[in-house]
């Protein structure tokens, strides 16, 4: 394991570990993932580095290559456009 992310918090690690764990049993650690909610800190790619992600959230501090501004709600991306698609600590935030 990568020393680096035992500096996360507890609880994002917990939640990143499981998902990426989830992902990489079902053979996606190494495809073109979605991260739906991502905030800032796209903690995802830190646990899967070989894979493709793309991360969306509400709002965006500068111009990073690999994040878009979408709705959770209305995701801007054809079906199929990604191998899998993920969302952690998002749910209880939609109305």
């Amino acid at each position: 394991m990568n020393p680096e992310l035992l500096e996360i918090p507890f609880d994002h690690f917990q939640r990143y570990s499981a998902g990426s764990g989830i992902l990489a049993t079902l053979g996606f650690d190494r495809s073109h993932i979605l991260e739906v909610g991502a905030n800032r800190q796209r903690l995802l790619g830190r646990f899967l580095p070989d894979a493709s992600l793309l991360y969306t959230d509400l709002h965006c501090e500068g111009d990073e290559q690999d994040f878009i501004v979408a709705d959770a709600t209305n995701l801007p991306f054809d079906d199929g456009s990604f191998d899998a698609v993920i969302s952690l600590d998002v749910l209880e935030h939609i109305p």
